[in-house]
């Protein structure tokens, strides 16, 4: 490879780049290779901690769940109590590591995980019981 002088300014107007990008490039290189570092921009990943989303199941596994009465047998659909909603559960789920000791996890992945891992619904009862 042979190495050829070139005007900076012709070069910067030609690629339409300021002088900082080519800084940053030669600043990332490889010293052995003298490549580019590869582009790493929205390469990041949330790493959420295991035991988080392990004690999340084990909460969400724990509450008690009413199967459909009408379609039993076309769904595997589970009804949790009409009483309850994410909120109220995500405040159950954070008394539940309180008791345990244990540091809860971020509302959004409890609900993350109740929404996609789990087929389950509230159910809102269409009769109210009379007790007399």
């Amino acid at each position: 490879m042979q190495k050829v002088r070139v005007c900076k300014d012709f070069y910067l107007n030609t690629l339409n780049i300021d002088a900082k990008r080519i800084g940053n490039v030669h600043a990332s290189r490889n010293p052995v290779t003298g490549t580019p570092a590869p582009y790493r921009r929205g390469r990041h990943v949330k790493k959420t901690c295991a035991s988080f989303r392990a004690t999340i199941r084990q909460h969400i596994e724990s509450i008690p769940v009413i199967e459909s009465h009408y379609c039993r047998r076309d769904t595997n659909k589970v009804y949790v109590s009409g009483q309850l909603n994410l909120t109220i559960l995500y405040e159950k789920y954070l008394e539940y590591c309180r008791e345990r000791g244990e540091a809860a996890a971020k509302q959004h992945l409890y609900s993350q995980i109740f929404n996609q891992e789990y087929n389950n619904s509230f159910m809102k009862p269409k009769k109210t019981a009379v007790t007399i």
